[in-house]
């Protein structure tokens, strides 16, 4: 399967030289331009490449290149020395580069949104997104660009990124990222920004999923603006849920429900809609056991906030409502998965420089969405299913079939999905080849307008 379809070299080549080079090597910031001993740009996004391809630091990636010697790649000679590079890329804004990154996001999803791929399962109805916090740790000082570490890191201190991803399997594009500090605006005023941003490039938003770490007064305010009815996060067992549990418990013992309920006190005050359903018999066996006579009814049950109430004909079934719902946040898994992947390809630095921690974030950011669209098109090459949906109904009052039928001599047969043809370290091979033979020509060819340095 995976020898048919495969990434082609001259395809990424020219996508990198059409949609990222321009960004950063023409219009020049003057902070750049006056960079002593500045160094070109193309070589600084080719080394910059290869330190995520490698998942280390500028000095590592130079000691290592003479290992790419049976590529071809035998000439140091013309090669800067990695001071300078750096020094370069800290001479841009980190604002000046998320800015012409966002320029290259907007292109991406754009491509994204004319592949037959996109036309076939969202043409007519949104998709779904989800939110996550990512930590990168920090051992330098404190500054107004770090926040304390919520224990994701061995650091006391971290940068902390915001991530806005599509869910839809094999579409999974990373389509906005925002730096969290102290000083920067509430969480809440940053996912309304970055939705809004989407919406203007006319991307329709089905459902929206957090975690339980966005269950804040200012999210909830926030997303009930615009988007009531497409969020959905787990609820924290706080005081007035436990306490409303178990009154619960105590009128209607072991069943599903919904209640009204309010997050905050004072003026700061956020009412949603808390639906809940007990667990299994056997859970709540194995948890009574384990509690050691201290028992709290409210670790019986799990918990959903929504924003507005479900609407369910009468009577209302609210196991299926949860149940559906619960298996609609399944999908929120996938951006954990994304993480992941994103993580093998953001570069290490030891620097104190925000706007050289900027650069590495946001390159790994476009490899991965390269990596995805390339995918995209290589199940378009392999041939999707005619009746293959991505995302199905949110009506609640109908569940989703588990089990496709089959005859008893038949093999199990499972629906088809647009898992990865090709991995990942894959498609780093190709851009590998991509960093190394744009090197070469540089290197090969000093006199190139594109090697001068920066005066």
């Amino acid at each position: 399967m995976g020898s048919r379809y495969k990434f082609s070299l001259e395809k990424t080549l020219e996508i990198y030289q059409k949609t990222i080079l321009p960004q950063f090597t023409k219009d020049l910031p003057q902070s750049v331009l006056n960079c002593h001993r500045g160094v070109s740009m193309d070589i600084c996004l080719n080394t910059l490449f290869l330190t995520s391809l490698t998942n280390s630091s500028f000095q590592q990636v130079y000691e290592k290149i003479d290992s790419y010697a049976y590529l071809g790649f035998t000439e140091l000679g013309h090669m800067p020395q990695v001071h300078y590079i750096r020094k370069t890329l800290i001479a841009w804004e980190s604002k000046e580069i998320i800015k012409r990154h966002r320029v290259i996001l907007k292109d991406q999803l754009r491509k994204l949104k004319t592949t037959k791929f996109w036309q076939q399962t969202h043409s007519n109805e949104g998709v779904v997104l989800a939110f996550d916090i990512t930590e990168r740790g920090y051992f330098g000082s404190e500054d107004e660009h770090t926040v304390y570490s919520k224990g994701r890191t061995v650091a006391k201190r971290c940068h902390a990124y915001l991530s806005m991803q599509i869910m839809c399997p094999g579409q999974r594009l990373i389509l906005d990222v925002e730096a969290v500090y102290t000083h920067n605006k509430p969480i809440g005023k940053l996912i309304a920004k970055m939705l809004s941003r989407v919406r203007k490039q006319g991307l329709k938003i089905k459902r929206i999923y957090l975690d339980r770490g966005f269950y804040q007064i200012d999210v909830l305010r926030e997303l009930r603006k615009y988007y009531a009815s497409e969020t959905l996060m787990p609820a924290i067992r706080t005081k007035r849920v436990k306490e409303a549990i178990a009154q619960w418990h105590q009128e209607h013992g072991f069943k599903a429900g919904m209640l009204e309920m309010q997050l905050g006190k004072g003026k700061s005050i956020e009412p949603y809609i808390l639906v809940f359903s007990p667990l299994d018999p056997d859970k709540r066996q194995s948890i009574r056991r384990k509690s050691q006579g201290k028992e709290e009814i409210h670790n019986y049950y799990l918990f959903f906030c929504l924003l507005k109430a479900p609407e369910v004909s009468d009577p209302v079934d609210m196991e299926l409502v949860f149940n559906r719902l619960s298996w609609d946040y399944r999908n929120r898994w996938g951006i954990e998965t994304g993480y992941r992947v994103l993580k093998t390809i953001w570069a290490q630095t030891t620097s104190k420089e925000y706007s050289l921690r900027t650069w590495l974030l946001w390159n790994a950011v476009i490899l991965y969405n390269m990596w995805v669209l390339e995918s995209v098109e290589l199940h378009e090459q392999k041939g999707i299913p005619n009746g293959y949906v991505c995302c199905e109904g949110n009506s609640i009052t109908k569940p989703r079939v588990k089990k496709i039928p089959r005859e008893p001599h038949e093999r199990p047969r499972r629906p088809w999905a647009p898992r990865s043809i090709q991995k990942l370290d894959r498609f780093l091979d190709v851009i590998l080849m991509v960093a190394l033979k744009s090197l070469q020509r540089l290197l090969d060819h000093p006199q190139d307008d594109n090697f001068e340095l920066i005066k």
